[in-house]
């Protein structure tokens, strides 16, 4: 059923002064990009003042375990297993179907009686139909028929995805996105014109003037608990093992591994590839600001994913560069990443260049992060002062 429910308006018209359901299929109890993004744009709307704004949660509450969550919202655990085993990127969708949740969603239509109803990832979009005849907003955190595996040959999975896709786009009236490569794609293979929110807002804080960068020191950030981020930095440190192994190395370098999950993913790699260990790393699982750390640049040797990755953008922020394959800088125009990122073919390349002296000197020279992370707001602006076409299903 498409919904007729909204005359033709902007996001910030159609949720001004009304009552907003949030219906959240991010977790919050984990850090994340998909997090962040989602703590901001909370932000921004409840620090105007735009709406009357209730969140209602997918996910396990906090300090509840997780065989406890699979057990209650049974039969959603069947699809996510299906997913890590199968790689079918479609079975997302399908990550918090359950009855219990199905009647958590019509509880809450009943007692919170919202005129908008957002939800958040596309974990979410399977609850829409509970709220038939609503106004219903769409966040993409990222466009799943678009997303890589490498390997992988996704077209017929792709395929599912934009058929879902298009279910979804159907049964609603407006669209968020965090990612101008989404906006785009949305627009193309949808036809809707999503709106673009910034993942991270605010001014730079740039690393203090007096902070001394260690040349030769290599960052990767990340929620270490996440497929797409072990997956590139696994091959990337086992890149760097073998060419230590082998006496190609031409230049030391020490890689510091932070985020949550940090310890267990370095600890494992270890295990399983024991060549890792004679590389110079340390582990931070936790830490306050991405401006405490002295490195020369982060790292995002990154092999798969879609949507935007925060960690660039945080890293721009702080006036750290970023050296990544093209996956670290998707979801940004090339006139923004090129100011303050360098990007590699693959994995293994971006090992070479870290173990091989004076190699990245002149690439960290012309990079110039603060200068990214003002471009990047300037295009957010852009977008915002850009006309919204009429959603699809009008």
């Amino acid at each position: 059923m498409r919904d007729t429910s909204t005359p033709e308006c902007s996001l910030e018209q159609l949720l001004a002064g009304r009552r907003v359901l949030f219906v959240n299929g991010i977790r919050s109890d984990q850090p994340s990009g998909g997090n962040t993004a989602t703590q901001s744009m909370l932000s921004r709307w409840r620090e105007r003042g735009l709406c009357d704004l209730v969140e209602l949660g997918l996910n396990p509450a906090q300090g509840e375990s997780e065989r406890a969550f699979a057990l209650k919202t049974f039969p959603a655990a069947l699809f996510v297993l299906w997913g890590r085993f199968s790689g079918q990127v479609w079975l997302e969708f399908f990550r918090r179907v359950s009855p219990l949740l199905w009647l958590r969603c019509l509880w809450a239509r009943w007692r919170i009686r919202p005129d908008v109803v957002v939800f958040n990832h596309h974990a979410s979009f399977m609850f829409l139909s509970v709220f038939t005849g609503l106004s219903r907003v769409l966040v993409w955190h990222d466009v799943l028929s678009l997303k890589q595996v490498p390997g992988v040959d996704r077209r017929r999975d792709a395929r599912r995805c934009a058929y879902l896709e298009r279910r979804a786009i159907r049964q609603a009236s407006h669209a968020v996105t965090f990612s101008f490569d989404d906006e785009r794609a949305l627009s193309l293979l949808h036809r809707i014109k999503p709106v673009v929110m910034p993942v991270i807002d605010g001014r730079a804080r740039p690393r203090p003037p007096n902070r001394v960068v260690r040349a030769g020191q290599w960052l990767l950030i990340g929620n270490w608990a996440r497929v797409e981020n072990t997956e590139g930095a696994e091959a990337f440190l086992r890149a760097c093992a073998a060419i230590l192994e082998s006496g190609e190395a031409r230049a030391s370098a020490a890689f510091h591994v932070a985020g949550h999950g940090s310890e267990a993913f370095v600890r494992q790699l270890i295990a399983q590839c024991p060549a890792v260990a004679r590389l110079d790393l340390r582990v931070t699982a936790r830490y306050g600001d991405i401006q405490d750390f002295d490195e020369a640049a982060l790292l995002a040797p990154l092999r798969q994913g879609a949507g935007i990755k925060l960690k660039t953008i945080e890293a721009w922020s702080a006036g750290i560069p970023v050296l990544g394959t093209a996956q670290a800088f998707t979801g940004l125009p090339a006139r923004v990443w090129r100011r303050g990122g360098h990007r590699v073919d693959s994995v293994e390349a971006l090992a070479r260049l870290c173990l091989t002296d004076g190699a990245l000197d002149a690439v960290l020279t012309q990079l110039r992060p603060l200068e990214a992370y003002d471009a990047y707001q300037a295009a957010i602006r852009e977008t915002e002062a850009q006309p919204r076409q009429a959603p699809l299903n009008k």
